[in-house]
Parts: structure tokens; sequence; C-alpha cells
């Protein structure tokens, strides 16, 4: 059983690994050449193209936004911003131990990503407003949920907790109107769902990836989704056991392509919400790839193991 589940592991992102050195290969060496980089090298590449992904957005997709940006498209700026403070923080994690973190940016930036497709394609049936009011509601349920604790305790909540008391008062009533509104009950009343669009995020996934295909976001989460939930919750080891040492870096390698790959479709479709994708944004996105792929090129070269 466990030997299973060790071929299962190692083996996964082996051939992972290799399918992303042939396509770099393919890209800039048209298949001529043989290439067989390190485990590292293939992090270290993937690593220093999200490094490549933050400064384009930030410097040249976050001016641009910023200044098309208003009070009703707070939520779209919103999510550039926070796409781009992850890929910052994946700035920092230069060591192949801190796939945990790694594996975390990867799984929120693809939600993002399918948040962005949503709201952009769908604004009828997934309106900025509804993100809102899951907001909202979301404080609620926390805020009662401190409340009833304390309840069950036969104590008052102490005063750091007084701010949840006050948002329970205030907002109960137009909270629950808005569940209502937006995510009614077979009982008449309305509830709080786990996700804003009252779907899991499998679904999502699936719905989005209709909207737009070159996503291809339902694949990732059948192939990919489980294994960030392994590294993300609880204390087992199913992320990582039977990954050998000379493959371990894969696990950020792939996180790391994984957190590029998303980022970048959502700066797109958030210039294309704003109106701001044109010829020459789309040619700066090519040359921006283009520059990505000799970069990984040459660190994947430079440390062959033939």
């Amino acid at each position: 059983m466990s030997r299973r589940l060790f071929k299962y592991s190692g083996g996964a992102v082996r051939i992972e690994i290799l399918r992303h050195n042939g396509a770099v290969r393919d890209c800039v060496e048209e298949g001529k050449q043989s290439m067989e980089p390190t485990v590292f090298a293939t992090w270290e590449a993937l690593f220093k193209e999200c490094r490549l992904v933050h400064q384009f957005l930030n410097e040249g997709i976050r001016p641009r936004v910023q200044r098309a940006a208003n009070a009703s498209t707070d939520d779209f700026y919103g999510m550039l911003l926070r796409t781009i403070s992850w890929l910052r923080s994946l700035w920092k994690l230069d060591e192949p131990a801190d796939f945990q973190a790694v594996v975390v940016a990867s799984r929120t930036l693809f939600e993002i990503a399918v948040d962005a497709t949503l709201m952009h394609f769908d604004e009828a049936s997934y309106p900025a407003a509804k993100v809102l009011a899951w907001e909202e509601s979301a404080k609620l349920k926390a805020s009662l949920k401190v409340k009833e604790f304390f309840a069950g305790k036969n104590r008052p909540p102490p005063p750091e907790c007084v701010p949840q008391m006050q948002f329970i008062a205030a907002n109960t009533k137009r909270i629950e109107a808005l569940r209502v509104k937006y995510w009614p009950g077979r009982n008449g009343n309305g509830y709080h769902p786990a996700r804003w669009t009252g779907h899991d995020l499998e679904h999502d996934a699936s719905t989005a990836t209709k909207l737009f295909g070159e996503g291809e976001f339902d694949e990732f989460y059948a192939t990919q989704n489980a294994q960030l939930c392994w590294n993300t919750h609880g204390s087992g080891l199913a992320g990582v056991r039977g990954i050998s040492p000379k493959d371990f870096p894969a696990i950020s390698a792939l996180g790391f392509r994984a957190c590029a790959r998303f980022a970048l479709i959502t700066a797109e479709l958030i210039l294309r919400h704003f109106g701001l994708w044109d010829d020459r944004v789309e040619r700066e996105f090519a040359e921006h790839g283009a520059e990505r792929v000799l970069t990984k090129y040459a660190m994947l070269t430079k440390n062959r193991t033939g």
C-alpha cells in the first residue's frame, strides 16, 4: 500500500516537470537538442519566472488599471492587487523548503482566476455585489459563532469581541435580506454558502472553463486540486510522502508554474474588463511570454544532468 503511494507521489511530480521542460525546449530549440536539467534547475527557472511576472504586472499593468478603477470596479482592481501581493510574497520564497507557502499561493491564485473569469464573462450571474454580500455574510457568520461560543460557556464576550457583537446588532437584518436575495433556501430563508457563487470550486472551475476555454480550470482542478489541499490542510504528509530528496524541489516548481499562469490569466481578464486590452497590450503580453521562455531556457540549460 505505502509503496504504491510512494510511486504515485514521486512519479506524478517527475512527469509534470518533464512535460514542462519539454515544452520550454520545443519553444526555443524546436526539438533539435536534448535538455535534461536537474529538478532543482527547473525549480530555479520557475521561481525566476514568477519574479518576472510580478515585475511585469506591478510595473506595467497595475498603473493602467489603477487609473481606470472606480468605486463600481473595486473588486476587479482588488483581485489584481491580491494577485500582485501573492507574487510579491513568492519573490521571497527562494528555498525549495518553502513549498507549503508556494502551494497555498497557487491554490489562491487559481481561485482568483476562476472568480475573475466568472465575473468578467457572466456579470449578470456573478455580479460584484454578490461578492460584497458574501463578505458581509461571512462576517455575520463568524460573529455569531463568537456569540454562541460564549453563550454556551455562560460567559459574556470579552472586550475584544465587542466589535463582533456590535456588528450583529447593526447588520443582521440587512445581511439576512442579502442572503435571501443571493442564496435563497428551500424554506424561503437565505443561507451562507461556502463560496460566494453558491457552488463549490469544482463546479465553478467547470463553468469558468466553458466561459474561457484557455483557462482549462476544470483540468487543473481535476489533476492538481487534491494535491494542493494535501499540502495546505491538516497534519498529514500525503502531499510529500514518497517524494525523493532530489525530486522534492518539484513541489514548489509546479506551484510557481501555476502561480505565473493564473496570475497572467487574471491580469488579462481584468484588463479586458476595464476595456484596456488592445493590440499594444496583447503584444506586450506576447513579448513578456517570450522573455519568460528564454529566461527559463537559459536557467534550465546551465545545469544539465546529461
